[in-house]
Formats: structure tokens, sequence, C-alpha cells
């Protein structure tokens, strides 16, 4: 029960001078009430008043009526509804005073009229909610109990005839996009009813495709949760990653003849395009590339890749060139051409030339040719490869072909290396120079297609050796 009293701002100071001091208190403390509020209480048709005037007998209980008023003497008529206590002690001082001088007027709210708000709708069974102070449309939305999803619904306030707004009910529910909330007064009407729609299609790479009726102002992500989410994962057979297949795969929606793309993980951009009517959501998946890859690799066959996926990594998948392969030379048949590729120097830390696959292509993987033959007295002469990204020194072919024989020696060691012309030159080196003393031009690098003898302490000579070269040539080819 709420006793709100009033006493009018002009009460002249003599007259609570001569006040038994209890009274004199009271009015101050009822004068002290009446000070403006932030939300100030207002009287209501059906609250409870009782009207007291100072010195004029015993105060008066009225129940408001419905339009407003009350009826006393010797004030007559006051519409006080809609007033605070004390605009309407005021009111009903200035009718008095005509009769009274000075008169002294006290209000008080005895009893409250009970309030409700409605809750009404075709979604929402009808009820009425006990208004307070706080009530508003969030907390009366809290307690409509619907059996559609809730963006299917829209909350619209009415009061006194007039729409003041409306909110689809999911935005209110989750305090996202909170443009529409109003504190509610006695007698409003909360409707809760279906909101508009449109009309959207969700193709097969999605959980649930099918048509959907989507409430007007659903952005993109809504809609492909509403299909379930998307289907992502690569065909069966396809050598790929599901987050590389993911990264190139794009949520399409065709409008009008019109494409628009979307990549999945770019969450703010889907939430801020508006489907309409009539879009047609799907998903855009990567071309696949089949080729084909043969030749000196460690498992050759036929693969199914991403088209554009780097030429390197389609060896990869193939474990890479054998021991006799190389990649510096790799063949690509595409329909009527030949592509040559160098993949050499990744071994040597620098940059792969990014060469993409394309369907149909056929990848030859060719022999390493790249060899240097070791003659003499070594332990095991023959050909030897020099490796993708790797140098061979005249130090490291003597560690390759067994060291030397019980006859050959370092100090003598010929390289035979053809020049511009193709005519072979022979020079000698005394490796002994480099094992014993770190001497740097004594180990020479070698190069693909040197001859390397490691004579004995006497009776070969460059000469000789030169003469030998056909021969050894010819046991090179042997050496396979």
């Amino acid at each position: 029960m709420n006793f709100d009293s009033a006493l009018p701002r002009n009460v002249p100071s003599g007259r609570i001078a001569g006040m038994p001091s209890a009274l004199a208190l009271m009015v101050l403390v009822a004068g002290f009430q009446a000070q403006p509020a932030t939300n100030p209480v207002t009287i209501q048709p059906g609250d409870t008043v009782r009207v007291d005037i100072y010195g004029q007998g015993d105060p008066n209980t009225f129940t408001v009526l419905p339009d407003g008023s009350i009826s006393g003497t010797p004030y007559g008529r006051v519409v006080i509804s809609g007033k605070t206590v004390e605009q309407a002690a005021n009111l009903i001082r200035d009718r008095a005073k005509k009769y009274i001088k000075d008169p002294v007027v006290f209000v008080t709210i005895v009893l409250r009229r009970p309030g409700y708000v409605y809750l009404v709708g075709s979604k929402a069974p009808n009820s009425r909610i006990e208004w307070t102070d706080n009530l508003d449309l969030r907390s009366v939305a809290y307690v409509a109990e619907v059996n559609v999803q809730l963006d299917q619904l829209v909350a619209r306030v009415f009061r006194d005839g007039e729409e003041l707004g409306s909110i689809r009910l999911d935005r209110l529910l989750s305090g996202k996009e909170l443009t529409f909330n109003p504190q509610l007064k006695p007698d409003d009407v909360v409707s809760i009813i279906s909101a508009d729609q449109v009309r959207v299609w969700i193709l097969n790479s999605f959980m649930k495709p099918g048509e959907y009726m989507l409430p007007v102002g659903s952005n993109l992500a809504q809609a492909i949760a509403h299909g379930g989410g998307a289907l992502f994962d690569p065909p069966e057979g396809v050598v790929v990653s599901d987050p590389e297949f993911r990264a190139q795969s794009k949520i399409r929606v065709t409008r009008g003849g019109k494409n628009y793309d979307f990549s999945p993980e770019d969450i703010p951009a889907l939430e801020a395009f508006e489907v309409q009517s009539g879009d047609t959501l799907s998903v855009f998946k990567p071309n696949l590339a089949k080729l084909t890859i043969t030749g000196h690799v460690n498992v050759p066959g036929q693969q199914t890749v991403l088209e554009g996926t780097p030429l390197l990594s389609v060896i990869g998948n193939g474990g890479g060139a054998d021991e006799t392969g190389t990649l510096r030379d790799v063949l690509v048949l595409r329909n009527q051409e030949v592509f040559r590729v160098d993949l050499s120097n990744i071994k040597q830390g620098e940059p792969a030339e990014p060469f993409p696959v394309r369907n149909g292509d056929f990848i030859v993987i060719q022999e390493n040719v790249q060899t240097v033959i070791s003659l003499g007295e070594i332990a095991r002469p023959g050909k030897y490869l020099i490796k993708d990204g790797e140098s061979l020194t005249l130090a490291d072919l003597v560690s390759k072909s067994g060291g030397l024989t019980e006859k050959g020696t370092f100090r003598r060691v010929m390289l035979a290396r053809a020049n511009e012309e193709g005519k072979f030159e022979v020079k000698t080196y005394n490796l002994d120079e480099f094992l014993k003393d770190g001497k740097l031009e004594a180990n020479p690098t070698l190069q693909p297609g040197d001859f390397v003898m490691f004579s004995p302490s006497r009776g070969i000579t460059a000469n000789t050796f030169l003469q030998l070269l056909p021969t050894a040539a010819l046991i090179g080819s042997v050496f396979r």
C-alpha cells in the first residue's frame, strides 16, 4: 500500500508556526515528499485517494472514476488522473479557496489499482502480466511460450491504441541489436505475431537443403544456420587437407543471375549480407585436377588434387624423386604442349618455381644424368650422381668411391673437363694439400661430365689420360 501526500508550496509560514509541533513536522515532511522525483508517481483511474483539508473536519476518501475525476465539498469535481499528489492538491486548493481562506490541502494515495500488461497474438497464449515499475518489453517476452523459431516472430507494443514500435523476438531476447525495449505502462498491449518473411532456396551442399521461409532482415549467417551449415569436405580420394579445401571454397548467393561469393571464415561479411526473397544458396567448391605422375618417382600413378596445386606438392605426394631421379628438368605434358620445369634449387633454400598443375597433366620425373666418372687407383671406380641441390668436391668423390687403393696417391689426381668448344682439358691436383693443409684450391668442385683419374705414383700422364677418355666414357655408360 502506498501513501503519497502533498502540501501546496504556498502554505503561509504563519500558519505553520501556529500549528502544534507534531502537525508542523507533518507539514514539513509532506512538503519534502512533494519535491519532484525522477519518475514521479501519478494518480490513475481506479486508485483510492484521501483528501484532507486542514481544519475542515475528517478527511474524505474517493475512488478515482474512469474519467479520472473525484468530487467533494467544497471544491466540486476535479480531474486528477495523470497528476502527481502535489499537482492534485494544488488543483483542489485552487477550487476550495473560493470558500476557505488559504486552505491547506493534503492528498494521499491510499490504494493503487492493480495494473496489467496484456500479452496477445497468434503465436503466444493470451495472458495478463501484473505491471511493476521496471517492467519492460524484454521481461514480458521471456514469459511468452512460443512453439516456433524466435527469428520468425516479432513483438509489437501498443499504448492507447497507437503502436509504439516492434522488434524481432530473437534480437530482443538475445540482447543483440536491441533497438527497441520500452518500459511498459499499465494497459499496454504486447502482441507477438509472425514476422514478414522471405523465401530462399538452400541447395544440396548443405546439411539440410530445401526451401526456407526466413524473417525479413535475416542475414546470410542465419540462413546458413537454417540449412544446418555448409559441407566443405573434399571428395574421397582427393589429396588435400580439409582446411585447405575449405579455404578455397566459397558460400555463393545467386540473386537475379548475379553471384555473390563469401569466405566461410569471414563471419562479419556473412552477418552483414541481408538475404532477399528468391536468393539461392550454394557452396562453390574449388576445381579438381586429375593427373598422372611417372618416371623416376617413388610412388608413380594417378592423383586428384586441387587445380592450381604447385607442381612440387604433387611430386611430394608421390614420395619425391627416387635415388636416380632429378627435379632439375621435370616434364609436364599438357594438351599439345610440353613444359620443362626446374625445381632442383628447392634444396638450396631458394623458392621453387610456382608451377600450378591443371586437370589432365602428365608429369615425368626424369633420370638424373648429372654425373662424374671416377677411374684409376680407387676402391670403387664408376659413375657417381651429383644430386639436386648438392655439390660434389674431389674429396667427396674419394669418400664415395671408397678411398684409394694401395697404389694410388693423392698427389697426382687428374681432372678432365670439357671446355666451351667441347674439347677436354686435363688439370692435375695435389689433394694432399687440402687434406693435410686445408688448401681449398686443391679440392675443386666437380661438374657434370667430369672424369677423375686417381693415378698411381708413376705411369699415367695427362696425355695418356686424354687418350683413355673414349674408353672411360664407354665404361661410364656401363655404370648406369
